[in-house]
Parts: structure tokens; sequence; C-alpha cells
């Protein structure tokens, strides 16, 4: 019996009661089936092996679901102490997933499983064992438990990725955060409905959308839009920010809060996501008071010149091959400077433009040349590495700032 009871922990799962139907029960017969949802967490595409999908909704192993979660602001230790199923928030995963065999069963039964959560035993309502003695719980469910714990995390639906998305460190709720500060904005909102149509200073349409930049650089909010709904919010007016989304610091000053976004970042090419830095690095000079940067074509040729060459013969740095600094790059493009800087960035995959921004932004050196006083102009150049499949791709991103003599 001992030896039964241990193996019924060593395969705790979790279930998550949210989403699409792929399997119906006939009249009071459950089965399961491998489930197919895709995951996303704090934006990026996560992979959910361990899953299952009954009469609709999905049961997730627990401890794959600790493994995902180990490393974050969520991270949750679980283990078997010889009576009750042990979670511990706050602290990291050490144990192991159990190995599964997803495939078609009818063998789905409610749990009689103990649970211990922080030293107090909770019961879930969705506890079932699914092909033996395998615990799932709903993941709903657990979120709740967990919420105003070191672990709590937030789930919900994206129906316009058609995706289930998981916040780490934010409290659960079931919905997708909002902004809040510029304006309320919620995600799936028009711009009328948002009533912020009258903030509006910049828009930039895209094959597939369109981002509109409202407010003032002190207090911005950029908005992506697809069918006229928002899909994707960043701002940087966090004066009664409530939680939720993604959360961007400056480490460089105490980890000060300059910016928040919820939803998915849209995939963008190179052009858009030159804007979408210019625009970006003005948000963050704007929460130091700093004025706004001008755009200047020539030193976007040049910026745009060297992450090409970058691409094309393989490196990453200032130099080129050649010997090539930046001063003569942009004397090369026209520009001739009184100042400039430069910064460089290179991802392999899953660039986007508030991701090089924040890299930028947690590197003292580049910091340095966001926050310039020196120069007034900027040019941004991107060179996109191209790759099969979705998300986000590669790239390569030089900035180039300057101040023109005269």
């Amino acid at each position: 019996m001992k030896k039964r009871v241990i193996s019924m922990l060593l395969a705790l799962y979790i279930f998550l009661n949210l989403f699409h139907s792929v399997a119906i029960a006939a009249g009071n017969e459950l089965f399961a089936v491998p489930s197919k949802t895709n995951f996303v967490m704090d934006g990026k595409p996560v992979s959910v092996s361990h899953a299952y999908n009954i009469n609709g909704n999905n049961y997730l192993q627990l401890r794959a679901i600790a493994e995902l979660l180990n490393g974050t602001t969520s991270q949750f230790n679980v283990y078997w102490d010889g009576k009750n199923a042990v979670i511990e928030t706050g602290k990291p995963y050490s144990g192991t997933v159990n190995p599964a065999t997803l495939a078609y069963t009818k063998d789905v039964r409610k749990s009689r499983t103990s649970f211990k959560l922080d030293g107090t035993i909770v019961t879930f309502e969705n506890a079932y064992m699914i092909d033996g003695d395998t615990n799932y719980l709903q993941l709903r469910e657990f979120a709740e438990k967990l919420k105003g714990t070191a672990s709590q995390f937030n789930v919900y639906w994206d129906d316009t990725a058609n995706r289930a998305v998981i916040v780490t460190g934010a409290g659960y709720t079931g919905e997708a955060p909002n902004l809040t500060g510029l304006t309320t904005v919620k995600i799936g909102q028009t711009e009328k409905e948002a009533g912020i149509g009258s903030k509006l200073f910049g828009s930039l349409s895209t094959s597939n959308g369109k981002w509109g930049f409202y407010g003032s650089y002190e207090k911005f909010l950029a908005v992506y839009y697809v069918d006229n709904k928002a899909s994707f919010l960043y701002t940087n007016d966090l004066s009664s920010y409530n939680g939720g989304g993604k959360v961007y610091t400056d480490s460089n000053n105490n980890y000060l809060k300059y910016a928040a976004s919820v939803g998915n970042f849209p995939v963008c090419d190179a052009s858009v996501t030159e804007r979408l830095i210019f625009e970006f690095t003005n948000a963050f000079r704007g929460v130091y008071g700093l004025p706004a940067l001008k755009w200047n074509d020539r030193l976007t040729a040049a910026a745009r010149s060297h992450s090409e060459d970058m691409k094309k013969r393989n490196y990453v740095s200032h130099e080129n091959p050649d010997g090539l600094k930046p001063g003569d790059r942009i004397t090369a493009a026209g520009y001739e400077w009184r100042s400039y800087g430069e910064n460089i960035f290179m991802a392999t995959l899953g660039v986007e433009a508030a991701y090089a921004v924040d890299k930028w932004v947690n590197s003292s050196g580049h910091r340095i040349n966001l926050l310039t006083t020196a120069c007034d102009e900027l040019g941004v150049g991107v060179s996109i590495i191209e790759r099969s499949g979705s998300g986000h791709p590669g790239a390569y991103c030089t900035q180039n700032f300057g101040k023109a003599k005269g």
C-alpha cells in the first residue's frame, strides 16, 4: 500500500480548466486524449508536453509545471512526504518530471490524494486520477490557491492568438491584465472604446495590423491593433500600475520599473522593428525627463549598413573586418558629426523591439548612449535573420546616435 501511495505522488499532475474541446464524454463516462493546446508564458511560447484534454479542459502534469516555472518568480517545489503531496511556494523545484505515455484512455476517476500547501492541508475540487494512480489538478484552481503566495501566477485564454497564457508573478484573475496610468486600456478594445483617440501622436501600419502611439514620451502608450482591436500594449506610465503582464526594470537604477506590457508582441519586419526601437528608446528617455531624439535618415543608413554587414560577414563588433569604426561609417553615410555613439545587439531568435531596448537599458555602457545628452538625433538599422517556422526571428540591431556640426 505504501509503495502504491508513493507512486501516486511521483506522477502528480495538474489540470487546466480553460480551453477548447477535443474530447467529449458520452453520458457520465469520461475519457482523456493528448492535449494540443498552445501555451505562452511571459510572452514567449513554451512547450507543455505532459497534458491531457477531457471534455474540453486541459490537464497538465504538476511536476512538469514546476519544472516550467522553475527559475521564474512563480517557482515552487513539490514532493511526497509519505502522507501528503507537499507544495512549497517560492522554492526552486528539486525533482524531475515523471515519464508519461500520453494516449487515449477511459481510466479517469476522482482523486483522494491529500495536498499540503506551505504547511496547510488544501482541498481541490477538480482533482482526478488518469490512467492508473496518476494525479491531475485544475490549473485555474491551482493558480487561485497560490494567489498571494510567493509563487502566484495568472492564467487566462487569449482568444486572438488561440493560446493559453501564463503570467508569472501576477495574482490570479483568470483574465488578461489591463494597463493603467496614461489611460485604462484593455486587450480586445478598439481605440474608440478605450477613449484614447485624442491622444494619438503617431501611427504605423503593418501587413497584419496597425500601431498607435499615444500621449507623449514622458507618458507614453503604444498599442498594436489587429482587426482594430488591441492585442498588445506597452507603456512607461506606471503611476497607477496594478500588476500583470511583463514589467521592464532598469538594473542600473535600483531596478526601477520603467515600462510594462500586456499581450503578445507581434512579429515585425525590419522597418517596423526600427521604428519601434526608436519609439521605445525615446519612451525610456522620457522616464528620465530627457528630450526625445529626432530620427535621422543618414544615421539610419549607416546603422542599416552595419547591421546588414554584421549578418553577411557573421560578426558582432563596433569595428568591422575592414577596420572601419562607427565614426567612419557615419561619415561615409554623409552625416557630418560633432559627436556620435553606437549601440549594437544580436540574437539568433526571439528579437523584438522592447526586448532589444531592455537589453541595452540593462547594460551600463549601452544605457549611457540611450540617455545621451551629447547627441540629439538617432538612426536605427535592423537586419532580420530569416528562419523557418513562426514566432520572433533573430536580428542584428544597430543604433547610431549623432549631433551634427553647425
